[in-house]
């Protein structure tokens, strides 16, 4: 296997391959299970997750209006037993309203939540046109593959493996892959489905090239989860504990293929580490935030003598102060401060209606900063 890419490359070493499929076989039908079989037969790793049959017969449903363009459908009934839909023709004069919409109903629709052996989880009034088309359809998405299902499926596998997506359907995998992809390209190619290796050879070019784009797309990763955490710091957003929890877990496995593909192809990755390295600290901080110190409350001294009684409260307390606003930053530091803080700090300096761009927010605090002084 390995050898015969490594003779294609003459005198130059392996650097690795670039990885390629087409999904469209010939008119032939990719099912599940034959994917699932010829994956396991070549020991490759696929996950071929299964759809839920409830939530493929709903979306089924509510596209009716694809089989038939005056038909839509609408849920009449829903119980921990049973769901029955209405199928509505729009086109026809009729004084049925079913939600929103007048039409004659023209058919009935029953899923069943209970399963019962032997029979069908669906049934409908009438064995029409749109019973037979509504059935097929279900028959294909439950049992057959289509170009997401398997991309999503191959996508997963080869970045588990430390793949840098370069385009598309385009993957680069290091040398210690190769054989993997091999055996990923004969079980595809069981099913029916094209698949290429392209050896790259390791020059200096080709490898600090791909090494580049690996960056930038880490970075590219990075940055829009810098974003969603600024937000959350910033008070825009309240993400839940699981939430939170469930970006920790991506943190780390961000980080496993940083350090893999650093280890292949040389790849410089302090600061994609430190950045990394950042957001894992401040998702902790929004789980578990510091504790607030309080006064210790006064304990009574019962050795003291009682001519030193403790002070009488005064009657009349004094009523409380309103919290005074944090100082203004100086200027230079408002410049430098991101958008999701400038309208935190708009929001403390009551600012109404909150200016929309970046320049008109530092104009406005820093006005309304010198005001308040």
């Amino acid at each position: 296997m390995f050898e015969d890419l490594q003779k294609s490359m003459a005198d130059a070493k392996l650097l690795g391959v670039l990885v390629t499929w087409d999904l469209h076989t010939s008119g032939a039908l990719l099912t599940r299970a034959a994917l699932r079989e010829a994956a396991d037969e070549h020991g490759v790793p696929l996950e071929i997750e299964d759809p839920r049959p409830e939530g493929v017969f709903r979306k089924i449903i509510s596209s009716v209006r694809t089989i038939r363009k005056p038909l839509i459908s609408r849920l009449i009934k829903e119980d921990d037993g049973v769901l029955v839909w209405a199928i509505v023709d729009t086109s026809l004069e009729g004084d049925e309203r079913v939600g929103d919409e007048v039409g004659k109903m023209v058919n009935r629709v029953a899923w069943r939540r209970v399963e019962l052996k032997g029979k069908p989880p669906f049934i409908f009034e009438i064995d029409d046109e749109v019973a037979s088309a509504v059935s097929d359809r279900f028959d294909y998405q439950l049992n057959y593959l289509g170009n997401d299902d398997v991309r999503n499926a191959l996508g997963a596998t080869l970045r588990a493996w430390g793949a840098i997506r370069i385009h598309a359907r385009m993957h680069f995998l290091g040398r210690s892959q190769v054989e993997n992809a091999q055996r990923m390209q004969r079980a595809l190619q069981q099913v029916g489905t094209r698949f290429w290796l392209i050896p790259i050879p390791d020059l200096m070019d080709s490898t600090s090239s791909i090494a580049h784009h690996a960056h930038e797309r880490f970075a590219q990763e990075l940055k829009e989860l810098r974003t969603e955490v600024d937000r959350w710091v910033a008070g825009e957003r309240a993400p839940r504990p699981t939430t939170l929890k469930a970006r920790l877990k991506a943190y780390d496995k961000l980080r496993g293929e940083i350090d893999h593909i650093t280890k292949e192809m040389r790849l410089e990755s302090d600061d994609l580490l430190d950045e990394l390295a950042g957001l894992a600290a401040g998702v902790n901080k929004l789980l578990d935030p510091p504790a607030r110190k309080e006064k210790p409350a006064a304990v009574a001294d019962h050795d003291a003598p009682e001519d030193e009684a403790a002070p009488e409260p005064e009657t009349d307390p004094a009523p409380p102060r309103r919290p005074s606003r944090p100082s203004p930053p100086a200027d230079d530091s408002i410049s430098r401060m991101s958008v999701p803080e400038l309208k935190v700090r708009a929001r403390e300096l009551e600012i109404s209606p909150l200016p929309t761009t970046k320049q008109a927010l530092v104009d406005a605090i820093t006005a309304a900063s010198e005001d308040e002084g």
